[in-house]
């Protein structure tokens, strides 16, 4: 298997993948997502699968996030989760 850049993805400072999708924390707070989104993990109410990497919306002043099998976490400069 040979790695290939994220496409349209730039300024990311930290990663966390799941089960078959990744999360992306750009610099500017902001966390984007791609893969598959078999239990609606990316908060957009679609399971739609997602081979482009969109901005989570509303999810803004992130500092560190999580991934694992069904579901995705982020924790926010204010200390919410």
């Amino acid at each position: 298997m040979v790695p290939v850049q994220v496409k349209g993805l730039k300024d990311i400072g930290t990663i966390a993948a799941g089960d078959s999708y990744t999360l992306g924390l750009k610099k500017d707070g902001t966390v984007w997502c791609w893969g598959l989104n078999e239990s609606i993990q990316f908060i957009n109410g679609s399971n739609r699968d997602f081979s482009v990497p969109f901005q989570i919306r509303g999810l803004k002043d992130v500092v560190a996030i999580g991934a694992g099998k069904d579901y995705s976490l982020a924790l926010k400069e204010d200390s919410t989760v």
